[in-house]
């Protein structure tokens, strides 16, 4: 009887200790696991700069509707650039009466949207994915504002990945014609796709300046 009871400890003993040594082994790997963690949050906290990042008001962008990045949005352009490409001539000839003309965006969902105008004074509705214009008023000026090629250009300084917005610049190119600069909001997602003051673009952006 004796050594049963002894032998009984004795294995009670080993449990114990195998229970501990396994304990140990799991707080040893939850150890070295710590800095892969850090690591990862390092890679999220990279910032980025950039310039001139291109997002094509395209076929593609309408599809994914990263065309949205316009609404609210108001552009001076140069009078030029709508005046090349105006019918009729009486649109055409009160786009060049003025050197510069605003173009405000509103509603754009896909590859529609409104759109309003001053100097001078225009609205109507607009196809984004062929960058045309149709002026619906005033009625003597009514007419069509055709761009062979469209596209937003960012520029932002220190934008974090996957964090916050900064402040940053955005530009409308109409057939390789700038716009003055307009503030926006620009973010990056983790996997450092463009964000423009909440709509995100399929647009990557490459390169880090620090983290």
């Amino acid at each position: 009887m004796l050594r049963r009871f002894i032998g009984g400890m004795l294995c009670q003993s080993v449990a114990v200790v195998t229970v501990v040594v396994a304990a140990s082994s799991l707080s040893a790997c939850a150890s070295d696991a710590a800095p892969e963690t850090g690591e990862a949050e390092q890679t999220a906290g990279e910032t980025k700069s950039f310039q001139d990042a291109t997002i094509p008001l395209d076929p593609t962008s309408a599809s994914s509707n990263g065309t949205a990045i316009v609404n609210d949005l108001t552009f001076d352009v140069p009078s030029s650039v709508l005046t090349e490409n105006a019918a009729p001539a009486a649109l055409a000839d009160s786009l060049a009466s003025n050197q510069k003309t605003s173009i405000g965006f509103s509603n754009v969902v896909g590859a529609s949207g409104d759109f309003t105008m001053s100097n001078p004074t225009l609205s109507g509705k607009l196809k984004i994915a062929s960058c045309t214009f149709t002026v619906a008023k005033p009625v003597p000026l009514v007419g069509t504002i055709f761009i062979k090629s469209c596209a937003i250009k960012v520029t932002a300084t220190g934008v974090p990945t996957g964090g916050g917005g900064v402040q940053g610049t955005a530009s409308l190119v109409l057939n390789g014609v700038s716009s003055d600069p307009v503030t926006i909001k620009v973010a990056l997602t983790p996997t450092g796709a463009l964000v423009v003051n909440g709509h995100p673009t399929q647009v990557v952006v490459t390169g880090t300046s620090g983290s």
